[in-house]
């Protein structure tokens, strides 16, 4: 340890050692180790653009340093915490002039997108001083995505990335793959009621169309403005984002007995009926002793919005699963941080749209180059794979083969699969109805290219015959459902009807098919079809 005084004589100065302990020293460091010094570490300029550029590719500050190190062969000059530094004060500005330049930079950035495409749409506000409130972008791709799959939405405001932290949001929907897609994007000052009115305004006026459905996270100033803005549309809370909340609610409340309640819950929300829900629902809250805890009070109020039993009789593409509205997590992340400038969110959500289109792409490459094998071996499952994209017809098959497990009684003397049914009534293609254009294989057209409809055929005398005595039938069976004195005797002639036509009795002749697992289903009179006509899509929804 050395002490060095400097003392002023007049007009000279002297450097004067008061104090000099030998002992102190350390023991000198090697050339390695010295490189860890704050004084020997140093990003040059061709370093830092390396990193900028790295950073813009959307890579994390770890993955930026061993690139630099396989491309340098060698020890670098910094480390984490150096490039960390160089990221905050290069790319972003410092104080009320930084902020002023990067929102001029956003503003430009959207102004060149929107000349060199059409249909790229942006937006902003300003409040009375000339600060920007809010903005809205789409890309053109999304816009033209938005006329098919905006039907139900997700508006996801969870993320909070950027230098400022503005609230980002983003609207994010299912395309016909299955896929998780970007229809827009917004950067908000404040969450409130009059910027959420403004951004569902304005993004419903630039995609053309109103959602049916939409699913937000439990905010009060969106639920406000969805009803002021969009007041057709069916508002639903995502579950996922009520659920993350249970640990910081429940957590300590509940101690060793937080799984057993998360546990409880989810098994709750597989009931059946509205009333059998709200009867577990009070029961395992009292076993808790959670019934006066201020969230459940509000979960329960707001149960029509989160809870799955009361949302059936809404179409949410699977958006409602966790699966599919946390699929934007590692893409947001992935390619936004705490550095990212405003007008970089630009870029960057750029990035995201194009992995999306990417992933779109493979899937309908996969969809061309895909092989038919039929598990159920009917016409309309090969009308239907060749109609509806891998992803829609998987799903579709696997309801097809659960309905095979049924079994449908018409007449009394009718008693098969569902399949056989459309057999019986020589149904092989399904009405268009039943094939959405949001789940088929080209929904880019304007106009999809409709079902081929089956060729005509001649009918011949027995067919004539046939579709003549079932009407008869009909009119029969209508008969004896007005007229309750009649029913035995028509049942007691059936039964003689068929042991004249089989040679043994009704119910004999129900142990000639083979038996079939599942439920069953009573298709009434009133139900049939006629026998000229083929299967309606209103009794099939019946069935």
């Amino acid at each position: 340890m050395i002490r060095i005084v400097r003392e002023v004589k007049g007009e000279s100065e002297e450097w004067i050692v008061k104090q000099h302990v030998k002992e102190h020293n350390h023991t000198l460091l090697s050339e390695e180790e010295l490189s860890l010094l704050a004084a020997f570490r140093y990003i040059c300029p061709e370093d830092g653009e390396r990193i900028k550029l790295l950073k813009r590719a959307g890579l994390r500050i770890s993955d930026i340093l061993n690139v630099l190190r396989l491309e340098r062969g060698e020890a670098l000059t910094f480390n984490s915490r150096d490039v960390r530094n160089f990221l905050s004060k290069e790319l972003v500005g410092v104080g009320e002039q930084g902020r002023n330049q990067d929102i001029a930079e956003l503003l430009k950035c959207l102004k060149e997108k929107s000349e060199r495409d059409s249909k790229f749409f942006y937006d902003f506000t300003v409040d009375e001083d000339g600060r920007l409130e809010n903005i809205l972008w789409i890309p053109g791709s999304a816009r033209q995505m938005a006329e098919v799959f905006a039907d139900i939405v997700v508006f996801d405001t969870t993320y909070r990335l950027n230098r400022y932290s503005m609230p980002f949001g983003c609207f994010a929907a299912v395309n016909n793959h299955g896929q998780t897609v970007l229809l827009g994007d917004t950067l908000m000052r404040n969450e409130t009621s009059e910027s959420f009115r403004w951004i569902f305004r304005t993004w419903s006026r630039a995609i053309g169309r109103a959602p049916d459905c939409m699913l937000t996270d439990q905010d009060r100033a969106m639920k406000d403005a969805i009803c002021s803005e969009l007041p057709n549309c069916k508002h639903a809370l995502c579950l996922c984002h009520i659920t993350q909340k249970f640990s910081s609610w429940f957590s300590i409340k509940l101690g060793d007995r937080f799984p057993d309640f998360l546990k409880d819950f989810f098994s709750m929300l597989e009931v059946e009926t509205a009333a059998e829900f709200e009867a577990v629902w009070f029961i395992i809250m009292e076993r808790y002793l959670l019934s006066e805890d201020k969230h459940i009070k509000e979960l329960f109020t707001l149960r029509e919005s989160w809870c799955p039993v009361y949302l059936r009789s809404y179409f949410f593409a699977g958006m409602a699963s966790t699966q599919q509205s946390e699929s934007l997590n590692p893409l947001m992340d992935f390619f936004m941080s705490a550095q990212t400038q405003l007008h970089e969110f630009i870029d960057a959500f750029d990035r995201v749209v194009g992995s999306r289109l990417e992933a779109e792409m493979t899937a309908k490459v996969w969809d061309k180059l895909g092989t038919f094998r039929s598990v159920t071996s009917t016409k309309f499952e090969e009308q239907a794979y060749t109609t509806f994209t891998g992803y829609a017809f998987n799903l579709f098959r696997e309801q097809l083969v659960l309905s095979l497990q049924y079994v449908v009684h018409v007449y009394w003397y009718i008693m098969s699969s569902c399949s056989s049914s459309f057999v019986h009534f020589n149904i092989t293609e399904l009405p268009e109805r039943y094939f959405p254009r949001r789940w088929c294989r080209d929904v880019s057209s304007s106009l999809v290219e409709p079902v081929k409809k089956p060729v005509a055929r001649p009918v011949s005398e027995d067919e004539i015959w046939k579709q003549d005595f079932l009407s008869k039938l009909r009119s029969i069976a209508q008969r004896g459902a007005s007229s309750p004195s009649l029913r035995g005797q028509l049942e007691a002639d059936l039964g003689s009807m068929y042991e004249h036509a089989f040679g043994t009795s009704n119910g004999e002749h129900q142990k000639e098919f083979p038996p079939v697992r599942g439920k069953r289903l009573l298709l009434s009179p009133s139900n049939l079809p006629a026998a000229s006509d083929s299967l309606s899509a209103d009794t099939l929804y019946e069935i």
